[in-house]
């Protein structure tokens, strides 16, 4: 900074008026500008000075002159030390805003996605982070040097904290230098942190030790620095050893009031005694402790001693004195001490199944106090005989707790009749550590407490390293059901980690997180928000329990739970604190997934936002408890805590307010507990570890899928209510569920009638009818869901599992209904007959195993109670080789014959596998009829083997999850055919890399809940029966909108911005369709042709568009092969290549095919690609079935040459209109081009060079001239004037060639204007593309009304035509208004009632046409005993 503003004076400001630069010179003059604090601004104050002094356009002029200055001191604002803070954070959030989206080292294109979802509307922004992280290797050698700054160069803040908490959370490798330098950091951070507080908090522990306050100020003055107390609370009592008297009587006061800040603390009084020439102090208050309205009052005792040794030498003594202080207790609170408490989840006492029978009568708490940690230690190992041990390391130091406690409960065990005559209800021993780097220490700060109880004074292990005020809060009672170990982590001192084995469930295995947020009250709803909000505390918590997942101490666990107390009211409602929550939970999701978090308690005390500031402290904040489930699905509820007469908490279940948008209260079992009493935490349930099993697998639950769709149709609900404000969405339930269960004939599935428990199933597949109210059908829409049961027999295939499947296809076709099917599987199931395993016998070739095996047998007696489940026939025993004359030698019984196995049947329940093989042939039949006939979807979720992929492809349309593999075998089974370990897992084999790369997978998304919402995004295009039209939804993007966004002539650019929109220049260009409203689907494959569903005017519609620039198309290595690797190939745009043809046929098939939708294709194609890898590749195979898929489509298609497009060749006869003349049109902007081959391919053929000098000599007067010159010197016999003539018509014809070739593209390109289409009718009409957005609109309604229409004539008449059919609705409608689509709609809206006459009449026709010919037929006897019978 000296530097800059030395040339700064040398330059700019040398040639500003007098007064400024006098100001600055003066600020020159000092030197040493780096030191002063905030330099900048006083740069800007004396700019300013100035300033004001000045006229307007002086002002003007002096900020031009003094540009470079100013931009100096705004520079500088703050000091050199926030601008380098700034700009070292800046690296440091750049590197995260790359890297955080590449959570592995085998998921480059993972990143690549990520940061496509993170900037959509920035292609080159994403571009530049791809390369960024191309530099990796480079980038963590820069991170490493940056991050050396730290503390150096910047502030040490909460925001820098945030960063390196981030940084320690990379997963990948390649980070791990990154990650551990940040880790080392943030270890000397926290005591950074904890130094700075105790510097902070040092002027009022001054204050409080002059002795000038009252009672109630010293209250307020400890209460208003209690946060950085809780910092740096081991600092400051380790400095009592050595503090001056007054402020060792500070610290002890502080200590107290933070520790007891909830319970009313009163007569607090610090006294000192003189024993063996050394001061000891001793510390007593009363206090009230509030168990949820019984107020009890008790008495507080802090004795401090320097170490082991003294305690014990002087504790005897200074316990008595201490305890002569306590006040006599009245009556009434004798008589309040003889009653039992009530049961409360506010209690301690020795064991963990009495926390909840309340504290003990006895009013004494003694607190013992002892500075000398080390020195502590060391004495306590004499107790053992031995040197105690340390386990220090990086994270955290963790001191040998057994035998410390062992040491100290030996103490008090000797001292148990003192303290119980002097009725002590409980010890707790503190031993406060603080740092010393000089001494090796890992920085950290911490107080480590051993609470000791009475009836023998036994450590309370469960409540180790918390303060005693601060356990009933905890709610460690609610742990009851389980064997707890107490896991400590010094460096996180408010969290509390717990190992629990349930008690009667040994698989039940959790990690109990537990802790208290200290801070000040929150006493606006910005303070509560910043409260809730992440905070460094919540990270912490995290950090401590990855600690635990990661410690070889602990078993593992698969469910844990998260329980966190504020111990200070907050001031906002529970509908906004819940906001709050959902919105942060987004920003815990990976640490909860990867931590395998499935539930977060929060016990909240909250004030009414409404409630005055200055009646807040007088106001009692209601208890409110917030209790987030996480797996399988996101369910919020808050419930409100109340106490019932007997003193039990129970919890009422809160509403949640309409503007809260967290309609997340669905249940699996049921709805949301309405009220329930606060007692132990449950086992898991059946279904529970179920859901276990599942998330192991990374797929959910089957019969939570249900719940998912509910959550997925709220959240549809609310994007709806979004874009249309005129949307309101229903009241709850927005889905009902109703389960399908094979008939008692299994020939079909019925509605259950009684609700099934999750997990009752006997087969493991499961249906169910969804009732679903979506924004486009708000009264109600019905899907049949198909879903594995991949905790039943790992969801195999069995044929009760087939049928199941079968039927449930079968009902959805034959209600024409959408079908999805949840797809986590294992393939065919297989087994072995387990009866005949238990009883079979060998008959070893001449009795000899090592000659092998003969035959397998059975006795009789097995033969015949295995009955139709074995074949065989009888034998007769081969004869030993030898001769056994003694029967005692023979090992079994002679039989006289062997019921040798010829084949295994099995019993009727045993599947053994042909019948499941050809269970799975009916229902690869059945998903294939039903893709032909309804709407068919399948979702990969887990693995899916076999017939299971097949399933799934033969439903076409498929969304996977990432995790999800899609294959036909194991990678296990095929290393082992390959003799080698070739795959490393079943994603290598059909992953997304793979499945989306080929289009077998049409979006791939990241989870189950995602993928939920995508199918419900995916049904929101499709109608709600096979035969119904498509949905539509309210226009709020006015279909008279123009098209604004208009691509450049011969510059490539994304052709999705002619649909959805762009950005030019800054500003928003509309496209064709609804904004918003466009959704890309195989973007990943076949990347030459884009195809997605979208809105035009509020109706869905599909839409193909073409792709004009270059793209890669990736080919990847085949690891059984050695000599394979991955390669990139270039495809042109504008082309249709192999796969991009059979994109666009099977695209035109799915609309057609159970969606019904209008066609819309913008087509923009050069031709076919026709070299000879393509035409190997079967390049007019796939572009064959272009033509068979639009042939059948039975829907409207408009083909649209886009401005600056053009259709030529063999992709013009591929989507020419005549192939479906019924339902196609085609249409053409004014800046579009069609025909056979581009201008300069049809001059090279139809156009050439003789032609061209034709052209030349007939319109160029110059070789006018010189023809005529040549005649004149031809005649005249001029041989060297007509060879000089030649050379000079050479040399013109020479020049114009390039013009003239210009000249001939030009007339050659007038071949193929829209106005020549036109006038040869191969299109319908020329639309600009500005109106087109209001013309399709208008036409695409106009096609689905008249569609309809023709399709009840020609019901009416079977043997009218489509071109009879609009002949007849032509003339019912008029010449006049049949063009106008406008005039037909409203013609069609306002003749319902005529229409439906008219078309009766048809019928009626048609019937009466169909008789006449029918009786015509017949002879004059059989016409009169006809007409007799009428």
């Amino acid at each position: 900074m000296a530097s800059e503003f030395d040339e700064l004076m040398a330059g700019p400001a040398s040639k500003l008026p007098q007064g400024p630069r006098a100001a600055l010179t003066e600020l020159h003059l000092r030197g040493n500008v780096h030191k002063v604090e905030g330099f900048g601004s006083v740069v800007l104050e004396a700019l300013h000075a100035h300033e004001r002094s000045l006229d307007e356009p002086a002002r003007a002029n002096f900020k031009s002159a003094a540009e470079a200055v100013y931009a100096f001191g705004d520079k500088y604002a703050t000091g050199m030390l926030d601008f380098s803070t700034s700009c070292i954070t800046s690296f440091i959030e750049h590197f995260l805003e790359v890297e955080r989206t590449y959570p592995d080292d085998h998921a480059e294109l993972l990143g690549v996605y990520n940061l496509n979802e993170a900037h959509k509307a920035d292609g080159d922004r994403v571009l530049q982070c791809v390369l960024s992280h191309n530099q990796l290797e480079r980038k963590v050698a820069l991170m490493l040097n940056v991050l050396d700054f730290l503390g150096t160069f910047t502030h040490m803040n909460t925001k820098v904290f945030a960063l390196l908490q981030e940084l320690s959370a990379l997963e990948s490798v390649k980070h791990a230098r990154v990650q551990r330098k940040a880790k080392q950091i943030t270890a000397s951070f926290n005591d950074n942190i904890a130094e700075q507080s105790k510097e902070a908090v040092m002027p009022h522990l001054r204050t409080l030790a002059a002795g000038s306050l009252s009672e109630a100020q010293e209250k307020a003055l400890v209460h208003s620095i209690s946060a950085q107390l809780n910092v740096c609370q081991p600092k400051l009592l380790c400095m009592i050893a050595h503090a001056d008297k007054a402020l060792r009587r500070a610290v002890i006061k502080a200590a107290v009031l933070l520790w007891y800040s909830a319970c009313e603390v009163t007569n607090l009084a610090v006294k000192t005694y003189l024993r063996k020439g050394k001061e000891k102090a001793a510390v007593t208050w009363e206090y009230v402790l509030d168990v949820h309205g019984v107020r009890q009052k008790r008495f507080g005792i802090m004795l401090v001693f320097v170490s082991l040794d003294d305690l014990e030498a002087n504790f005897d003594d200074l316990c008595s004195l201490a305890i002569n202080e306590r006040p006599t207790p009245p009556q009434e609170a004798d008589a309040a001490a003889g009653t039992s408490l009530p049961k409360s989840r506010n209690a301690s006492s020795t064991r963990l199944d009495s926390l909840a029978t309340g504290p003990k009568s006895t009013p004494a708490a003694l607190h013992v106090l002892v500075l000398g940690e080390n020195a502590t230690l060391r004495d306590a190992a004499r107790f053992k005989g031995q040197r105690v041990s340390f386990r220090r390391s990086l994270a955290h130091a963790v001191m040998d707790e057994i035998s410390t406690g062992k040491s100290f409960q030996k103490v008090f065990a000797s001292k148990a009749h003192l303290l119980r005559t002097k009725e002590v209800s409980e010890v707790s021993v503190l031993l406060p550590t603080s740092a010393d780097t000089s001494a090796g220490d890992d920085n950290l700060n911490y107080v480590a407490i051993f609470n000791f109880e009475a009836e023998g004074f036994d450590e309370n292990k469960l409540l180790r390293h918390i303060f005693p005020p601060q356990a009933a809060a905890l709610e460690l009672h609610r742990l009851s059901n389980f064997n707890i170990e107490r896991c400590w982590f010094p460096d996180a001192p408010q969290v509390h980690v717990y190992m629990a084995v349930a008690k009667k469930q040994s698989l039940d295995t959790r990690f109990f997180v537990r802790s208290i947020v200290l801070t000040q009250a929150a006493r606006t709803e910005a303070e509560a928000v910043a409260m809730l909000e992440p905070t460094s505390q919540q990270l912490q918590a995290l950090a401590a329990l990855e600690q635990a997942m990661g410690d070889a101490r602990y078993e593992q666990a698969a469910s844990n739970h998260i329980f966190t107390v504020y111990a200070e009211p907050l001031c906002i409602s529970h509908a906004h604190a819940i906001r709050v929550i959902h919105e942060s939970l987004s920003f815990y999701a990976h640490f909860f997934n990867k931590l395998q978090v499935h539930e977060l308690e929060l016990v909240l005390r909250l004030w009414d936002p409404a409630t005055p500031a200055e009646l807040l402290d007088s106001t009692t904040p209601q208890g409110i408890r917030i209790i987030c489930r996480l797996a399988p699905s996101l369910s919020i509820n808050a419930y409100a805590e109340e106490i019932d007469a007997d003193g039990a908490v129970s919890l009422r279940l809160m509403g949640v307010d309409k503007d809260s948008r967290a309609p997340y209260r669905w249940s699996t079992v049921g709805e949301a507990m309405v009220q329930s009493t606060l007692g132990a935490y449950e086992l898991l349930s059946v279904v529970d570890q179920k859901r276990l099993r599942c998330k192991k697998l990374h797929t959910t639950y089957a019969f939570d899928f249900v719940g998912m769709y509910e959550l997925a149709v709220a959240a549809a609900w609310e994007r709806a209510a979004k874009t249309h404000p005129m949307i309101t969405p229903p009241a709850d339930p927005k889905v009902v569920a109703t389960e399908l269960l094979l008939s008692a004939d299994k020939s079909r599935v019925e509605p259950q009638t009684t609700t099934r428990q999750p997990g009752a199933n006997k087969v493991g597949m499961l249906a169910w009818r969804l009732t679903m109210l979506t924004p486009e059908y708000p009264a109600g829409r019905d899907i049949i869901l198909i879903a594995n049961d991949i905790t039943f027999m790992n969801g195999s295939f069995g044929v009760a599992e087939d049928l199941v499947y079968e039927r449930a296809s079968q009902l959805a076709r034959a209600e024409g209904l959408p079908r999805i099917y949840m797809a986590a599987n294992s393939g065919a199931r297989f087994g072995l007959s387990e009866g005949v395993k238990k009883c079979f016998r060998v008959q070893w070739h001449e009795y000899d195993p090592a000659k092998g095996v003969e035959y397998l047998w059975l006795t009789d007696k097995d033969r015949e109670a295995l009955g139709n489940a074995v074949i065989t026939e009888a034998v007769a025993p081969p004869a030993h080789p030898g001769s056994f004359d003694d029967d005692d030698e023979r090992e079994e019984e002679e039989v006289e014959s062997h019921n040798k196995i010829v084949a295994v049947i099995g019993s009727e329940r045993e599947e053994c596998g042909v019948e499941s093989l050809q269970g799975a042939g009916r229902i690869a039949a059945e998903t294939s009829i039903a893709n032909r006939e309804i709407f068919t979807l399948g979702y990969c979720t887990a693995r899916n083997i076999g017939i299971g992929s097949y399933v799934l492809r033969l439903g076409q349309r498929v969304v996977q999850q990432r995790d999800a593999p899609l294959i036909l075998t194991g990678y296990v089974a095929l290393n082992k055919l390959l003799g080698t370990n070739v795959y490393d897992s079943n994603l290598q084999l059909g992953g997304p890399e793979v499945m989306a790369g080929n289009g077998v997978s049409h979006l791939v998304v990241n989870d189950d809940f995602e993928g939920v919402i995508r199918i419900v995004q995916w049904l929101s295009f499709v109608p709600k029966e096979v035969w119904s039209p498509p949905p539509c939804l309210p226009v709020t993007d006015p279909v008279e909108r123009p098209a604004t966004y208009m691509p450049t002539p011969s510059k490539p650019y994304d052709p999705r911005h002619l649909l959805t929109g762009g950005i030019v220049d800054g500003a928003f260009e509309g496209g064709l369709l609804d904004k918003d409203s466009f959704v890309e689907y195989l973007p990943d494959w076949a990347k030459t042709v884009v195809i997605g569903r979208g809105r035009l005017g509020g109706m869905s519609v599909g839409v193909i568009v073409t792709e004009n620039r270059t793209v890669d198309k990736a080919l990847l290595a085949d690891p059984a092969n050695l000599e394979s690797k991955p390669q990139t190939a270039m495809q042109a745009g504008q082309v249709w290549f192999p796969d991009s043809a059979y994109k666009t046929a099977q695209a035109i098939k799915d609309f057609n095919t159970g969606e019904g939708l209008p066609l819309l294709l913008l087509a923009n194609w050069r031709g076919f690609s026709g070299g000879t890898r393509d035409m190997f590749g079967e390049i007019l195979k796939f572009g064959s079935y272009i033509v068979d898929n639009l042939r059948t489509y039975k829907h409207p298609v408009f083909a649209y040459i886009p401005p600056c497009g053009e259709l030529r060749g063999g992709a013009w006869v591929v989507i020419d209109p005549t192939i479906n003349a019924d339902m196609m049109e085609m249409y053409a902007d004014a800046n579009a081009r069609g025909g056979i081959l581009e201008p300069p391919g049809i001059c090279d053929v139809k156009f050439r060079k003789p032609e061209l000098i034709k052209t030349m000599h007939r319109l160029d007067d110059k070789l006018q001239q010189l023809n005529a010159e040549m005649a004149v010197a031809e005649e005249s016999l001029a041989v060297n004037e007509v060879d000089e003539l030649k050379k000079q018509i050479e040399q013109r014809e020479s020049l114009l060639l390039p013009l003239y070739t210009q000249i001939s593209h030009e007339f050659a390109d007038l071949h193929d204007r829209p106005g020549r289409m036109l006038a040869k009718g191969v299109i319908r009409d020329v639309v600009e593309w500005e109106g087109a957005r209001e013309y399709f609109a208008w036409r695409v309604r106009r096609r689905l009304a008249q569609d309809a229409l023709v399709k009840q004539l020609r019901a009416a008449d079977s043997e009218l035509s489509h071109g009879g059919a609009l002949a007849l609705l032509q003339g019912w409608i008029g010449a006049g208004e049949w063009e106008d689509d406008q005039a037909v709609l409203r013609w069609v809206d306002d003749n319902a009632p005529a229409i439906d006459e008219r078309v009766a009449a048809v019928r009626t026709e048609a019937v009466k046409k169909s008789v006449k010919e029918l009786v015509a037929n017949l002879d004059a006897a059989s016409k009169a005993e006809l007409l007799a019978s009428l």
